[in-house]
């Protein structure tokens, strides 16, 4: 494949991704054992391709008493996977790099990532 079909396959994968966000990330109950059903108010999935690299950050919302962390980072798995899917027939070299959780608030706590461990 070349490198211009390559782009367009990850835009192309990108577009589906941000199409079905919502969608992807009420599954996470489904998908987690002990993990309930939260009534999301708000995903917002963006994805910065960079070089090689695919950036994507999650962010949900909810109007509960609980954290939606997993709900996030199940988001931007379920996107990384998703690349990884569409982009496969290229090469299987991929890799999916760390997911990290950079803050959170709500729930029993809150929680933020110092600017030194985000890099």
């Amino acid at each position: 494949m070349h490198q211009l079909e390559t782009a367009f396959l990850i835009r192309f994968t990108c577009f589906v991704i941000l199409s079905n966000k919502l969608q992807n990330n009420r599954k996470t109950s489904d998908l987690i054992p002990l993990c309930h059903p939260l009534p999301l108010d708000r995903v917002n999935i963006q994805i910065e391709l960079v070089n090689n690299q695919a950036i994507i950050e999650c962010e949900c919302r909810v109007t509960h008493t609980t954290g939606v962390e997993m709900e996030a980072l199940t988001g931007a798995t379920i996107a990384a996977l998703t690349i990884y899917d569409m982009v496969k027939a290229v090469s299987h070299r991929v890799e999916i790099g760390p997911t990290v959780l950079f803050n959170k608030s709500g729930g029993k706590s809150d929680f933020v990532r110092g600017v030194e461990e985000r890099n």
